[in-house]
């Protein structure tokens, strides 16, 4: 092989090798380390829905016109604006770290396939403002940042883009739908509570004279019986305090017959009814609430003299639980709570299993003194006779 001819097969693999590259290679995103979304903080306010998409769930948290949101898939139910909140802030504070594969054969290892394929764990976030789209992402597998231990690297990708992109923040994405919403359904203080009435086929009271009184007591104890387990009357009366859902459900669309009603009466007046039902094995609750005069606790008459600023005081007390009342009722209505077993069954419980019947020890008849041999010869009036010989 000559010079010229070596020269030019020299020429044709380097252009080769030229072309094999630029076909291999592909075109990363230009972007710079910076926020992921650089504009997204300006307009962020903007956003009335947020979508939360995976590979078995749908969530739709939209806000109304008061700027509350609420939960599409659960007819519009009240989401814990918090959640959503630091969510929106997250996603602002995004920060690119580094440009990682753009090969598709890699995205389901790191958590960023799209959510329509079998078994994907990604989760699809999208922001939008009416109906413009102000954000779309792929949000993938994380761990906690090197550089930043209250942070965490996060893999993303724009369902548009085949780049992925190493972010480093603190977004973290809820996925499932009962997740976001606001699962308190009712807080009513321990010490508040002055009575429970319940009826399940029984009529069951206990109740608290004072709210400085440590345990409650059962109405209508027989005089031989006792509470077999005072913590159960506890846990009954404190069932409203801080009492949470597992998941909640349009009441019209469900065919309840409850078999226990729960009248939860408190010091100030407040009193909360509560009707349980179960149905394909599960619990369903609802409750409506009411201000009772009768029940709230008269003032101590140790001290005849008006003083105006107790009354004062009274009537504060007294529009705060009208107020209570008011708010409840309105978060109550239309709604049926799935609640957990361990939440009802001591509402259900029977009479006989709260408390302990004292069988009553039989009294032997009361016996005489005993006679001393001395009394016995004293009493005697004819002595003995001697046995005649004759």
């Amino acid at each position: 092989m000559n010079i010229k001819s070596l020269s030019l097969l020299v020429v044709v693999t380097i252009a080769v090798v030229i072309v094999a590259v630029s076909l291999t290679q592909t075109t990363v995103t230009p972007l710079k380390k910076g926020k992921l979304f650089p504009e997204l903080a300006t307009t962020i306010e903007q956003v009335t829905t947020v979508n939360v998409q995976t590979n078995t769930e749908t969530i739709t948290m939209i806000r109304d016109e008061n700027w509350n949101w609420q939960m599409q898939e659960k007819h519009n139910y009240p989401v814990e604006a918090d959640k959503v909140n630091s969510l929106l802030l997250a996603i602002t504070e995004l920060t690119i770290l580094e440009s990682k594969t753009s090969n598709s054969e890699f995205y389901s290892k790191i958590g960023v396939d799209d959510v329509s394929t079998q078994g994907s764990q990604a989760v699809l976030l999208t922001l939008q403002a009416g109906s413009d789209t102000l954000v779309s992402l792929i949000v993938g597998n994380s761990q906690v940042a090197k550089i930043d231990s209250t942070r965490n690297e996060i893999y993303v990708r724009k369902p548009d883009d085949k780049q992925v992109w190493l972010t480093l923040g603190k977004l973290s994405v809820e996925n499932e739908l009962t997740d976001w919403l606001e699962r308190q359904i009712v807080n009513v203080e321990n010490n508040r509570v002055s009575r429970v009435s319940i009826s399940n086929g029984e009529n069951i009271v206990i109740f608290k004279d004072t709210s400085a009184d440590e345990e409650f007591q059962l109405a209508d104890l027989p005089v031989n019986g006792t509470v077999k387990m005072p913590y159960v009357l506890k846990n009954i009366a404190t069932t409203l305090s801080n009492l949470e859902f597992d998941d909640v459900i349009a009441v019209d669309t469900l065919d309840l017959d409850f078999k226990t009603t729960a009248v939860f009466t408190t010091f100030d007046g407040l009193e909360v009814t509560m009707k349980v039902a179960q149905q394909d094995d599960k619990n369903y609750a609802i409750f409506t609430a009411k201000f009772n005069p009768e029940a709230v606790l008269p003032e101590s008459d140790k001290d005849d003299s008006k003083d105006d600023s107790k009354d004062d005081s009274a009537k504060a007390e007294k529009l705060d639980v009208n107020k209570q009342v008011v708010e409840l009722n309105a978060k109550f209505a239309n709604w049926a709570y799935e609640l957990s077993n361990y939440k009802v069954d001591d509402l259900a419980k029977k009479r006989e299993e709260l408390i302990t019947i004292e069988e009553a020890t039989p009294t032997l008849p009361e016996l005489g003194n005993p006679i001393t041999s001395g009394e016995l010869s004293e009493d005697l009036s004819v002595p003995f006779a001697m046995p005649s010989n004759n």
